[in-house]
């Protein structure tokens, strides 16, 4: 691969194919890795070395390979535990490469730290890699393998990537889906548009327009955070269960003082004890007041 026709060439597909800054920082990185470790078909380099070398964050890091996968600049697929993800940078121009077409689809180089590799250290590493056998290569295969059905089997539970959320649980991206999702990310945060995507699954809702609708209201509501919608989550769900027991609670229709008297002297007549007037505290009060009044007319 020559270093300086691809950076020309780079340049001329952006003029009709525009992508995000942080997309043309990833490219040249990964580029001056792949240089470093020699021009090799695959290589290995963690987003800790990426975010160093971009000035990049980690979710941005994750967005913009995954913006350049969509333009079709470069592969790249994750690997279980703390491997670091593999990178195929696609060349505008025809490689060449003594390889035969077998060894250059099964081969994969690792590359731990690639700050500061000596001319000794790359022709030592290809050396190496030339070397490997056929059975670690497989087993480097199945492994990837394995991992991209462990990540669709639990990509509803982690979503820590909003991208490979889309892709394992709504379908293939398009580059308008890949754009907005892209600017949502940076106005809302990865966490919540995951969320909304989540909320979307619920509801049986797997159009993007219906995503969009939910990270709108939230905008709107000045929600910029997973705890704000959460918390706004637990508020619905306690308002709902105080109107549902407001409904279930009997209403109790307290009777007039007299009506109660009549209720109470009948039981004491079917007992045998009739009430009088100077049983009931309220009744009592009552013609008190009669008579004193009448007392206060006659005088």
């Amino acid at each position: 691969m020559n270093y300086i026709q691809e950076i020309n060439a780079f340049y001329d597909w952006l003029e009709t194919n525009p992508i995000p800054d942080s997309a043309i920082v990833l490219w040249h990185a990964l580029m001056h890795i792949n240089n470093k470790a020699g021009w090799v078909p695959e290589f290995a380099v963690a987003i800790s070395t990426l975010s160093v070398k971009t000035g990049l964050k980690k979710d941005a890091v994750n967005r913009a390979r995954h913006r350049l996968q969509q333009a079709g600049r470069i592969e790249f697929r994750s690997r279980s535990g703390q491997q670091s993800a593999v990178y195929r940078i696609i060349p505008f121009a025809s490689e060449k490469t003594t390889q035969s077409a077998s060894q250059t689809a099964s081969q994969t180089y690792e590359i731990d730290h690639c700050v500061g590799l000596s001319d000794t250290n790359r022709i030592t590493n290809r050396e190496q890699t030339a070397t490997q056998s056929a059975s670690q290569t497989a087993s480097i295969i199945k492994l990837n393998e394995t991992k991209q059905n462990e990540t669709k089997e639990s990509a509803a539970v982690t979503g820590d990537d909003p991208f490979t959320f889309y892709q394992n649980n709504f379908g293939v991206m398009s580059p308008f889906i890949v754009q907005d999702m892209t600017q949502w990310c940076e106005e809302m945060g990865d966490q919540l548009v995951v969320e909304a995507m989540k909320r979307a699954l619920v509801q049986n809702q797997t159009r993007w327009s219906y995503v969009t609708s939910i990270l709108k209201d939230w905008l709107n509501k000045g929600y910029k955070t997973l705890e704000a919608v959460e918390a706004e989550k637990v508020a619905i769900k306690r308002r709902r269960e105080e109107r549902t027991a407001r409904r279930v609670t009997p209403l109790e229709d307290k009777l007039p003082a007299s009506v109660q008297w009549q209720q109470r002297q009948g039981d004491r007549i079917e007992t045998g004890t009739p009430m009088g007037v100077k049983d009931d505290p309220e009744l009592s009060g009552l013609l008190s007041k009669l008579r004193a009044k009448q007392q206060t007319a006659g005088g």
